[in-house]
């Protein structure tokens, strides 16, 4: 048990280096990059179902439905009340990036999507979720852990969102934080977490598309 509390602490600390201080230029390899290792070393440690939370729902259906369910949710909550406040408040934007390229573009909206579900929905929850929150949480049972868990992930999830502006970096903490009690009142499952995640990020992108939403 020792042996594990260690190990994980070190891979913790391994992934939280490249996510924070390791620089590249080509987009989104860092995550790839961390989502790997937290597979390849859950993966030879015991397992993905107990390690991540690759537990097999009891219904796929039910879950890609609610998943869908809370990422209409969780947007609507954002676009319609937080980001608005959080703009009136600091005084600043809210920015998308690369992103803003999908307004009236198919192909690009595509290609979006496909990172949306891929970069977004299956590795950002596989590490901020499955392994970090759940590292976390396997240090005690207990409510202030979970309380510190989900407040540090979610953090680290909006912080390392800082193309977005400061505004977005504070949307992004409060989805993460969404999706962390998610994965907790789940029993700790990451599927209905990708799903939700990657519904997110499909219809944010469809809001961008469609110039139903403004950034």
């Amino acid at each position: 048990m020792k042996k594990n509390v260690i190990r994980d602490l070190v891979i913790g600390i391994l992934i939280l280096s490249i996510l924070l201080f390791l620089n590249l230029s080509i987009p989104y390899v860092k995550i790839i990059f961390s989502g790997l290792i937290v597979l390849i070393y859950t993966g030879l440690t015991g397992g993905l179902k107990d390690r991540v939370g690759f537990k097999t729902p009891k219904s796929w259906i039910n879950d890609s439905v609610l998943g869908l369910g809370l990422g209409l949710f969780i947007v609507s909550f954002s676009y319609f009340i937080s980001i608005p406040i959080i703009t009136y408040v600091t005084g600043d934007t809210l920015s998308i990036g690369s992103f803003q390229q999908i307004k009236g573009n198919t192909a690009v909206l595509y290609t979006s999507l496909a990172i949306g579900w891929v970069i977004g929905g299956f590795f950002e929850e596989v590490i901020f979720r499955g392994f970090l929150l759940g590292r976390i949480l396997k240090i005690k049972d207990n409510t202030w852990i979970e309380i510190v868990g989900v407040i540090f992930t979610s953090l680290l999830f909006g912080y390392l969102h800082g193309y977005q502006g400061f505004t977005g970096q504070i949307t992004v903490t409060l989805t993460g934080i969404f999706l962390a009690l998610i994965f907790i009142f789940n029993k700790r499952s990451i599927w209905l977490n990708i799903i939700t995640h990657g519904c997110i990020n499909t219809i944010s992108m469809l809001c961008v598309y469609t110039g139903f939403v403004e950034v």
